[in-house]
């Protein structure tokens, strides 16, 4: 090689020669800083992009664990304090999902006399395997969507790239759109779609790279806001399920609190009230009213099951695979098509259409079913933890009463002491 032609390919100093100008093409990685998004990016599409960033799946999976974990504790607690062949009993019929013996077993444990422990085992048992499945869905048809990392902080990482790349993506392609409106405004003679040679630099986009990025932007579009769907659908189960959890806590940690109102009060008038028992009967009477009630509830754990619930989800995953995998490659497909070239095509085109419309309203659908079916679940459990504090409550008057009644004279420092003594407030 002589040495001009090293020169000109090499250069004598450096990489940027001639050479390269004329022979690599030049492709930058663009980014665009937070304070110019919101100037190349509609607000109702940043909307849907923070929307997603609220809504994932990562933070779905971390919530579960959250109260799966809150379960966990409760119900070793409860076991703890328990009698063991009476909870091995309970978990074995929990294990084998035998409704009625479960019923039969509670009613014959927890009467006005013994524990609501039985039955709030029963109700965190069924909430947690219910929570546990449906974590183990979302992992396993959604999180794979997202990534094959198992942990949660590079699951939520992975979760994170994908929408700031959407966001990046969709600046992108409002920017080349306005840089090819302003070229076509400033010069009469040159457009960038006349240069077949352009590179990947915003100032220089053709159309073809510009369609290529619409495409990406639109798939991270469907991808993102199904996602978000799935999560908002699993967020409001969290804060429904988070809810009855914090009122089970109370139950199984502090249920003397239920009824501690100024009980010192209480116990002094009860001495104006002479015979107990009348009372007590009463006490009785209600809490077989509410057991009855409760009971005819449980029942219904039959129409509550993983077999339904799993349906359910796997229709709004279906869906989303139409959504995310089928919808946007055929409606690109159908655009590119010329009009009147083909009697089938119309014919066939009418059928892609209608069926992506019928798609999207059965997706819309069922994440309306789902939602209802996980409001009418937090529903169903509200109703029985409200029942085992009332019961619990007219445990703890009844066991109040049943103390007062060998006591001769009720007085204020015998009331104080007696507070004291069984974990009341003075």
């Amino acid at each position: 090689m002589s040495n001009e032609q090293f020169d000109k390919v090499y250069g004598s100093k450096g990489i940027d020669t001639l050479y390269e100008r004329e022979t690599i093409t030049y492709r930058p990685v663009i980014r665009y800083e937070k304070n110019l998004l919101s100037a190349l990016i509609r607000e109702e599409t940043q909307q849907s992009i923070e929307r997603s960033r609220t809504f994932t799946i990562s933070s779905n999976l971390s919530e579960y664990d959250e109260l799966i974990s809150e379960i966990d504790q409760m119900l070793k607690d409860i076991e703890e304090r328990s009698p063991k062949d009476l909870i091995t009993s309970l978990k074995s019929l929990l294990k084998d999902k035998k409704v009625n013996e479960i019923i039969t077993f509670e009613r014959n444990q927890c009467g006005y006399k013994q524990t609501g422990d039985y039955e709030l085992y029963t109700l965190l048992y069924n909430m947690r395997q219910s929570m546990q499945i449906r974590r183990d869905f979302l992992d396993e048809r959604f999180r794979i969507q997202i990534t094959n990392e198992t942990e949660l902080n590079e699951i939520e990482k992975a979760e994170s790239k994908s929408i700031d790349e959407w966001e990046q993506l969709e600046a992108q392609v409002n920017h080349a759109y306005r840089e090819l409106a302003n070229h076509d405004e400033d010069d009469d003679h040159f457009h960038p779609l006349d240069d077949d040679s352009l590179s990947y630099n915003i100032d220089h986009l053709n159309y073809d790279e510009i369609l290529n990025l619409e495409s990406q932007k639109r798939n991270k579009e469907i991808f993102h806001t199904s996602l978000a769907d799935t999560s908002y659908i699993h967020r409001n189960r969290y804060f429904m399920f988070l809810e009855i959890i914090e009122k089970a806590k109370t139950i199984v940690y502090d249920a003397k609190s239920l009824i501690d109102h100024n009980l010192k009060d209480f116990i002094l008038n009860l001495r104006e009230l002479g015979n107990l028992s009348a009372a007590k009967a009463h006490l009785i009477l209600q809490f077989k009213s509410i057991k009855e009630k409760h009971e005819a509830l449980k029942g219904r754990m039959m129409t509550i099951d993983d077999e339904k619930e799993n349906f359910a989800s796997e229709k709004q995953y279906m869906y989303q695979q139409l959504e995310t995998k089928t919808i946007e490659p055929l409606k690109e497909w159908l655009y590119s098509q010329e009009e009147n070239v083909s009697g089938a095509l119309d014919i066939f085109s009418g059928y892609m259409v209608n069926s992506m419309q019928n798609s999207r309203s059965a997706y819309e659908s069922s994440i309306a079913d789902i939602l209802n079916f996980y409001q009418s679940e937090a529903s169903f459990y509200d109703e029985q933890i409200s029942y085992i504090k009332n019961k619990e409550e007219i445990r703890k008057f009844y066991s109040i009463l049943e103390d007062l009644g060998d006591v001769a004279n009720i007085t204020s420092d015998w009331v104080d002491e007696y507070l004291k003594l069984n974990g009341y407030s003075v």
